[in-house]
């Protein structure tokens, strides 16, 4: 496209441009493109008739489908509505903030207002909304800049409503919803891959369709983890378009990690909103980054980079500033223990070989990936062992383990079906659970301070296709235990009638019981205060008492002046007097 004779825009044109007229050129794509025109120096303009002029090149001689189809030219001193799209809303450093990105075809200062959505007066904003400013750059699409901002002071439980601005441009309202303190649910996919089933509009379209069944059937879900991979080719606009412009992103937080497809350029980067981002684990996407959520450390490796030291060093200082947290889960794209094409390619043995000890020594609890689209399951791993003996396991049928000293990895299957991998013929004894069956899977993953569960499903029909708990529990609280102990051994049995349900209350207390089952250690002290209380001393020994009456008897009132103290005395006692009784004697 030329004005007045200057090349404004070229779409496709060869390195070096045309050497002459009727040269053939074009991509011969077989579907309709797009291209987006953005002008800045305007100086080729004149005072009066201005020529546009279009030049097009048929791409091969048996081409028959060149046409031009320009129905409407005007000239405007308005300035358009900036386009806002490509909206990714992603953790803040914890569950009290959400950060935002979005792109605009606008180098407008960025803001968006926001607030809890029970103010909005008919549909807006009020008034008193806050507003977060954005930090801007230039995006690698055309004519358009990144927008990044953090929301804050979010308070639990409720939903928010925010809208993007960019000069006078505003974006529809939108909304989300933070999750109570606590326990929370969120949701797992693998390898969303637009592009990598040949056709962008139909991976965006079956990954959008994953989206709706995930948002309306788990509604209250913190936010949507993928594992990577969210593009085939790293700088393809389109497939994040395809990704990101579902009618139900904008409401959905979508923690990510750098798959190998995203990993080679920076429009990774442009499009999320990264907390807590480290110079660890740097590729051209991006490095090592972790968030918090309700007491929960999830740890984000950009294992692209192979650097084992780098990721160590991130994951240290990230624990460190986090000690207190309940889990630490790591969330990497490469599958350290897979079943299917990469199992054994070269840059895999070497991450299991070096990442997993790690992962042990850094006392990691579950490890989620994706890249070899396949669902997979581990045993418990001890570093690269797995731990198969049954009896470590809650149930034969290995679905929970309590307080493990192993880690649970697991891979997941591709969250938009734009690809899947076949299970190689092998026995991977790593492996407790493997699935293909070329349907679109995500897993539904419950965090409290005592449990984590994983339950995966099938995005066709919601039936389950595995699921497995690990328990956390501290030793239960024996100090009442140990105090009805303290005093039944400070009884002397010999005193007592029947000392045995004492005993055998005693006996029955077993050690190591967990907070899980305070109920029962509870039972056991009260069972032994129980005993202690029904305790029957034996009797006092009357014999010399006996013996003394027996005297007394033997004697002749008669020969006595005054024998009646002897009978008072004889009269006083009181048979069955036990043996604590302060008149036994």
């Amino acid at each position: 496209m030329y004005i007045n004779g200057v090349k404004v825009a070229a779409f496709d044109e060869p390195s070096g441009g045309f050497s002459s007229n009727l040269s053939y050129g074009g991509s011969n794509a077989g579907s309709p493109k797009t291209g987006e025109i953005l002008v800045t120096d305007t100086s080729m303009l004149q005072n009066g008739s201005n020529t546009v002029a279009v030049e097009l090149h048929q791409g091969r001689e048996s081409s028959s489908d060149i046409y031009l189809d320009f129905t409407d030219l005007r000239f405007s001193t308005e300035a358009p509505a900036a386009k806002q799209d490509s909206i990714s809303l992603t953790p803040g450093t914890d569950a009290s903030q959400v950060n935002i990105n979005w792109y605009a075809d606008s180098d407008e200062a960025g803001t968006v207002r926001y607030a809890p959505t029970s103010q909005l007066v008919n549909g807006a904003l009020p008034e008193s909304a806050k507003t977060a400013s954005a930090n801007s750059g230039l995006a690698n699409k055309l004519g358009y800049h990144y927008f990044k901002a953090t929301l804050s002071d979010l308070a639990a439980d409720t939903a928010y409503s925010y809208q993007l601005v960019n000069g006078s441009s505003e974006s529809p309202v939108y909304s989300f919803r933070t999750q109570p303190a606590g326990a929370f649910t969120f949701l797992y996919v693998g390898d969303p891959q637009i592009g990598a089933g040949g056709s962008n509009e139909s991976d965006a379209a079956a990954w959008a369709n994953s989206l709706k069944v995930m948002s309306e059937n788990f509604p209250n879900s913190a936010f949507l983890l993928s594992a990577g991979d969210q593009v085939n080719t790293a700088s393809s606009e389109e497939q994040y378009a395809g990704y990101l412009n579902s009618t139900y992103m904008p409401s959905i937080i979508n923690p990510t990690v750098v798959g190998n497809h995203d990993s080679s350029s920076s429009s990774y980067d442009q499009h999320y909103n990264i907390a807590n981002e480290s110079d660890y684990g740097r590729t051209a996407a991006g490095g090592d980054s972790w968030f918090t959520y309700n007491n929960v450390l999830f740890l984000q490796l950009n294992d692209n980079n192979m650097s084992t030291a780098e990721h160590k060093a991130f994951m240290q200082d990230a624990i460190q500033k986090n000690s207190s947290a309940a889990w630490k889960i790591a969330v990497m794209h490469h599958s350290l223990f897979s079943v299917a094409s990469h199992a054994y390619d070269d840059d895999i043995l070497a991450r299991r070989n070096e990442l997993a000890p790690v992962f042990k020594d850094l006392d990691i609890d579950v490890v989620l990936m994706g890249h070899d689209h396949v669902y997979v399951r581990s045993y418990m791993m001890d570093g690269t062992t797995p731990m198969t003996d049954a009896s470590l396991y809650d149930n034969p049928d290995y679905t929970s383990i309590t307080n493990p000293t192993g880690i649970l990895y697991m891979t997941a299957n591709s969250g938009s079906g734009s690809k899947y991998y076949t299970i190689r013929n092998d026995e991977f004894a790593y492996a407790r659970v493997k699935n293909q069956e070329r349907v679109p899977n995500f897993s539904v993953v419950t965090v409290s301070d005592n449990e984590f569960t994983i339950t995966t499903k099938r995005v066709t029909d919601l039936s389950n296709v595995d699921s497995f708990t690990i328990y956390h529990y501290d030793p239960a609280d024996y100090s009442a235990v140990d105090n009805a102990i303290e005093a039944a051994s400070g009884l002397n049995p010999d005193l007592y009638k029947d000392f045995t349900p004492v005993s055998d209350a005693v006996n029955a207390v077993v050690r190591n019981k967990l907070e899980n089952e305070q109920s029962t250690v509870d039972g056991y002290a009260k069972a032994i205060e129980s005993a202690i209380a029904g305790l029957q001393f034996k009797e006092a020994d009357y014999s010399a008492v006996n013996a003394a009456i027996a005297k007394a008897k033997a004697l002749d009132p008669a020969a006595y002046k005054d024998f009646s103290a002897v009978d008072r005395a004889v009269k006083a006692v009181v048979p069955g007097k036990s043996i604590p009784s302060p008149h036994s004697e």
